[in-house]
Order: C-alpha cells, then structure tokens, then sequence
C-alpha cells in the first residue's frame, strides 16, 4: 500500500472516530448538566440577589432567589414539601469564586440577565430545566 492511500485512510479513521465520539458526549443521558446559550441576552430578572446553594466549581452554581429563602426556610421549618422556586444556574467570570451559602449580589449598573438555559438531573433522578443566568452590565 501507497504512504498516500495510508495517510488518506488514517485521516479517514481519525474523522469517524472524533464523529462517533461527539454523537456519543452530545447523546448521553449521563447526570451531568447541559448548557444551552442563547444567541443573545434574554430578558433582565427582577431577583436583586442570588443565594448559592449548591456550587459546581468556581464559576457556575445553582442558585435561589434571596428572598424566596426566607419561604424556602420557613416551609422546611412547618415541615411542608414546597418545590423551590426560582432556581436558577448561574454563570460567573474569571474573578468568580462560588462557593456553597454565597450570596451574588446585583447593583445599578449591573443586573441579571437570562443568557440560556441549564438542564440538570435532580435528587429524584429527574430532568430539570432552569434558566441559565449571568450577571452583566445594564445597557
């Protein structure tokens, strides 16, 4: 065989294996979250500020609403199985540092903005969808 037709058909084999293996990260149903991003900035949340509760690494974390905390508390405390509402993922920077109980908070000139949405498997094991949020300059 050619040094040609070998290089030709191991280019060949690279294509289809890097296919096969983005059909298979892309397809996977695995419990990993999936980030949808829009094309452009959604529309700006009412939420002043988010309380971290559960951080995935510096700069992403899912998040409540501050004041639906007080709700979320007070329902746990009266031992009633509300579903919380307003969670959201939050997508940080480089200058982020997430942690669980950290409290992200907007100001005039910066507020949150839906940019996509965050798919996730939850403690029963079930598909969630949250919108995926950033905080960013208002404009």
């Amino acid at each position: 065989m050619s040094k040609g037709v070998s290089f030709f058909l191991g280019v060949l084999v690279g294509v289809a294996l890097t296919g096969a293996a983005w059909f298979a990260i892309n397809n996977s149903s695995s419990s990993f979250g999936r980030l949808t991003m829009f094309d452009e900035r959604g529309q700006m949340l009412d939420a002043d500020s988010f309380f971290v509760v559960s951080a995935e690494d510096n700069y992403h974390a899912l998040a409540i609403d501050s004041e639906m905390l007080f709700l979320l508390s007070l329902s746990q405390a009266l031992n009633i199985n509300q579903p919380i509402q307003q969670l959201v993922y939050i997508i940080g920077n480089e200058k982020s540092n997430f942690y669980d109980g950290y409290e992200i908070k907007a100001s005039d000139k910066a507020r949150f903005y839906q940019v996509g949405t965050y798919k996730f498997k939850n403690h029963n094991n079930q598909w969630t969808t949250v919108p995926a949020v950033m905080l960013m300059k208002v404009h």
